[in-house]
């Protein structure tokens, strides 16, 4: 880990006293496991969760409320990814709609990745786009009583490839062409 110094963008929006990117990973990995456990629970699964707008503003709130105070919110400036932030709330109604497409006529496993693909795709907050889009996907095979993606295994040590991999795999499914990125969701299952 980095004991390496908080940027004055980084600072900006924290609702914490930390100023290294160890003190912020440790932070916003506790806040994630809170949102998963609160999720994946039982409890909350009795019910029929739909794919809604709603739905992914909250879960990303959850997944990063206790850090930032954007967590929840459609981000307000462009970033060198993602769809123009202005198109943000259009693009997600469209993508909701070929949600539900993918919902009826793929395999579970493909409709998550499907799913985490456009979200990450469009990406709709300032930060925490690709874990959000990966928690969803999990979310989605999990309430439906299958196993969670293993998004390429891997240590901590093979974590560079392992990015790159996924990037490069997203770029593909860019394109349409989904087998890379359906292979490397499935490995480490």
């Amino acid at each position: 880990m980095s004991n390496t110094l908080l940027t004055p963008e980084e600072l900006a929006g924290l609702k914490l006293s930390i100023t290294t990117k160890q003190a912020l990973n440790k932070e916003e990995h506790l806040n994630i496991a809170a949102a998963q456990a609160y999720f994946f629970s039982q409890r909350f699964l009795r019910k029929e969760h739909e794919m809604s707008e709603g739905f992914l503003l909250k879960l990303h709130q959850k997944m990063f409320g206790d850090v930032w105070k954007w967590a929840g919110y459609y981000r307000t400036q462009d970033k060198n990814i993602g769809v123009p932030f202005y198109k943000i709330r259009e693009q997600m109604k469209l993508f909701l709609l070929d949600a539900e497409y993918w919902r009826q006529s793929f395999v579970v496993e493909e409709y998550a990745v499907r799913f985490h693909h456009r979200l990450v795709q469009i990406h709709p907050f300032a930060n925490g786009n690709g874990r959000h889009a990966r928690m969803v996907a999990d979310f989605i095979l999990f309430s439906k009583r299958h196993q969670c993606l293993g998004w390429g295994g891997g240590t901590i040590q093979e974590m560079g490839i392992l990015r790159k991999k996924y990037i490069q795999a997203l770029k593909k499914a860019d394109n349409g062409n989904f087998e890379d990125l359906m292979a490397f969701a499935m490995d480490g299952i």
